[in-house]
C-alpha cells in the first residue's frame, strides 16, 4: 500500500509487528548548543535536545537535557560519630548504638541452633573476650542461654525455671522464693 491510509474503529495485531523502517513518527536531535547544528546521533558533548512528533517534519522547542557541572564543593561538617562507623555485609563498627529494639535475626544459611542469637563482645585486660552469648534454641519450647566463653555458662532461663551453674549470690532482700536443694 502506498499513499495515506486511513482506519475507523479498533486496530488489533494479535502478535503482529509495526516495522517503521527509517520513517519513525517520534525523533530527536541533538546540539552542543540551543541553535544547533543538529545531529541525530548523541555525542558526549551535547547538551541540548529538540523532539519531533511528525518523523521529523516539524521540531519542537529545544531544552537542555544535560546539566552543567557546579563549582566544586567543601568538605560537609560530618560529625564524628558518622566519620568513626563502619558498615558493610558482614558487620557494623562503632562505638555506641541507642535503640528501642535491637532486633538479631539468624540468616538463612545458620549452621546450627547456636546460630539463632547474638554474642556481646568486649575486651578485659587488653584482650578481647566474648562476654556474654544471648542464644534462642528453637525445639520443645522457647529456651534463651546466657552463657560467656570467657567466663563458663552462666545460666539457662526457660521461662519456668532458671538454673545457675557455679556459685549463686544474692545481695540484698530475696523474697516469694520457693527453693529445693538437693
Amino acid at each position: 500500500m502506498t499513499g495515506n491510509i486511513t482506519l475507523d474503529g479498533n486496530i488489533n495485531l494479535s502478535g503482529g509487528n509495526i516495522t517503521w523502517g527509517n520513517n519513525l513518527p517520534i525523533k530527536s536531535q541533538f546540539a552542543v548548543s540551543e541553535t544547533g547544528p543538529w545531529h541525530d546521533d548523541m555525542l558526549p558533548t551535547d547538551k541540548y535536545r529538540r523532539d519531533s512528533n511528525d518523523g521529523g517534519a516539524t521540531w519542537g522547542a529545544a531544552y537542555q537535557f544535560r546539566g552543567t557541572d557546579g563549582a566544586p564543593g567543601s568538605d560537609a561538617d560530618v560529625p564524628g560519630y558518622i566519620k568513626n562507623t563502619y558498615i558493610d555485609a558482614t558487620g557494623i563498627e562503632t562505638f555506641k548504638i541507642k535503640t528501642n529494639i535491637l532486633q538479631v535475626i539468624a540468616p538463612d544459611n545458620a549452621a546450627s541452633a547456636s546460630d539463632y542469637g547474638f554474642k556481646l563482645d568486649g575486651y578485659y585486660d587488653g584482650i578481647q573476650y566474648n562476654m556474654l552469648n544471648i542464644y534462642y534454641y528453637p525445639g520443645d519450647g522457647p529456651l534463651i542461654h546466657f552463657g560467656s566463653d570467657a567466663a563458663g555458662i552462666i545460666s539457662y532461663w526457660d521461662y519456668l525455671n532458671t538454673n545457675f551453674t557455679g556459685d549463686v549470690k544474692f545481695y540484698g532482700k530475696v523474697s516469694g522464693v520457693t527453693a529445693v536443694f538437693a
